[in-house]
């Protein structure tokens, strides 16, 4: 797997808003989206950005929770290239 940007071509991750997973519960809440690679697979691996890390924190929110909820539906959804902020998309290779 690989994420691919319209523009920029393949790019290290992409951001994905929590919007598209709880609506109001978590829209504008940013998250990075890699794929991790190992020896024997792939997995998409979804982690809160810094600056929102607080709001999760605040609210009694489980990160983790999200984090493998953002994970799991990611795949089939459209992420933000961080440099063009066009669409960027997980494609296998």
């Amino acid at each position: 797997m690989k994420i691919i940007c319209e523009n920029c071509g393949e790019i290290e991750h992409g951001l994905y808003d929590g919007y598209g997973v709880a609506e109001r519960l978590l829209e504008g809440v940013k998250f990075e989206v890699r794929i991790k690679k190992s020896k024997f697979k792939e997995e998409i691996v979804a982690k809160v950005q810094d600056q929102d890390k607080e709001y999760f924190k605040s609210n009694g929110i489980s990160m983790s929770k999200w984090e493998k909820e953002v994970a799991d539906c990611v795949k089939d959804e459209e992420v933000t290239c961080p440099h063009c902020k066009d669409d960027a998309y997980i494609v296998e290779e």
